[in-house]
């Protein structure tokens, strides 16, 4: 016996209206899940000595592009983006910069990137594997030491250097005063310890003083420590009464935020590898 039409067209509706909200839900969720952390951005340079093969470089640099962006925690810049952003070959900029952690951070920093990859490809020339001393560079410094790898014969990408290098956790300290109420990339947060295990990417922190409320945004490299300082301004006598230092800085640092905000904002790549 078939339902009245008024009945069917209500289950109807009804099941549309529950597909529609079950998807806003899993949606929302989606989307605050994925706020926090955001990806770090690496540039990826190769030089070549030695009769390499001519295929080898850009195999390297794709396989080790397309397993950072698999990880959901690196953006990348392939090499042929690095050479138009900031001129010269990879070859040029490892001799420009060799081991020097300053010149790699301005090479980082012309680029809008985080880290810098940096793989120098040699062949021997009597048939036997090709190698690749391998190094990273992050905040002016090297993540761990640069090594020598055996790569396989028609190039790829050296994994367990990858994963002990660019995919290895990182710490955060945060120093607040006892009052703080802190939120770790949205979420409330007590600090077990001193220094928080934090995978690589950006990382926000909120910290709240009643109603003064601090934001930084972090950046957290691998195997490397980094330090949010979140203290309340300091009270001063003036006005009628004492108060806190806060108006005095809110100004220029909306500011500036805006200006940090747009940098961040600007000509951001996508997953694709040049």
């Amino acid at each position: 016996m078939s339902r009245p039409r008024s009945a069917r067209c209500w289950g109807s509706r009804a099941l549309v209206l529950s597909l529609a909200l079950l998807g806003i839900g899993v949606s929302s969720a989606r989307a605050a899940d994925e706020a926090w952390p955001t990806p770090l951005y690496v540039g990826i340079v190769t030089a070549s000595e030695g009769q390499v093969p001519a295929a080898l470089p850009a195999k390297t640099a794709n396989e080790l592009a397309a397993l950072l962006v698999s990880t959901g925690t690196w953006r990348v810049r392939g090499p042929a983006e690095v050479a138009e952003r900031v001129g010269g070959s990879g070859t040029d900029l490892v001799e420009r910069c060799a081991f020097d952690g300053g010149c790699w951070n301005t090479v980082g920093w012309r680029l809008g990137v985080d880290v810098i990859v940096v793989m120098e490809l040699a062949a021997p020339g009597d048939g036997s594997m090709p190698v690749a001393r391998a190094s990273a560079w992050g905040g002016g410094q090297a993540l761990g030491e640069p090594v020598v790898l055996l790569l396989p014969r028609g190039g790829g990408a050296p994994l367990e250097w990858l994963e002990r290098t660019l995919l290895a956790s990182g710490s955060l300290e945060v120093r607040v005063a006892p009052e703080a109420l802190l939120e770790l990339d949205g979420r409330p947060w007590q600090p077990q310890s001193e220094r928080t295990p934090l995978s690589p990417g950006r990382h926000e922190v909120r910290v709240s003083y009643g109603e003064e409320i601090q934001v930084q945004v972090v950046p957290i490299f691998p195997g490397q420590g980094s330090l949010a300082e979140m203290l309340p301004p300091p009270e001063v006598e003036g006005g009628g009464g004492v108060h806190r230092r806060w108006g005095l800085v809110a100004a220029p640092a909306l500011a500036a935020g805006g200006l940090v905000a747009l940098a961040v904002q600007r000509d951001r790549p996508g997953d694709a590898v040049r």
